[in-house]
């Protein structure tokens, strides 16, 4: 079990993760390039990715699932690197057709067990 603090919209993953890591991007949305050419740049933003996989669910998991991920999530989640809590407001990034696969015979979906990612909105 992977000891770290993982839920989406109130709903604690954390006991199905399989894989998990934080990788944060770092972005300079405000720059500005004087007539020398010199770079400025304006405040630095840190936006974190969150790449999961889960171990084998339920129908029933997986549903909630599918339903949690879709639209904006409030997610809770540790860095491992900083071993600290945050809470972020977050988007599925990943491809939910290759993450889920359609069961034929009654219709519900169900998780393939791909890694999955969550992304942080851009600060406003």
């Amino acid at each position: 079990m992977i000891d770290v603090t993982f839920t989406i919209n109130g709903v604690d993953y954390s006991g199905l993760l399989s894989t998990y890591r934080v990788v944060c991007d770092i972005e300079y949305p405000h720059t500005m390039t004087a007539i020398d050419g010199t770079e400025y740049y304006g405040k630095m933003i840190r936006r974190p990715s969150i790449y999961f996989s889960l171990r084998p669910l339920t129908d029933a998991e997986t549903a909630a699932l599918y339903d949690t991920i879709n639209g904006t999530n409030t997610v809770v989640y540790t860095d491992p690197d900083t071993d600290t809590d945050y809470t972020a407001y977050m988007r599925f990034t990943s491809s939910i057709s290759s993450a889920f696969g359609l069961r034929s015979i009654d219709g519900n979906r169900y998780y393939k067990g791909s890694e999955m990612c969550l992304r942080q909105l851009s600060p406003r």
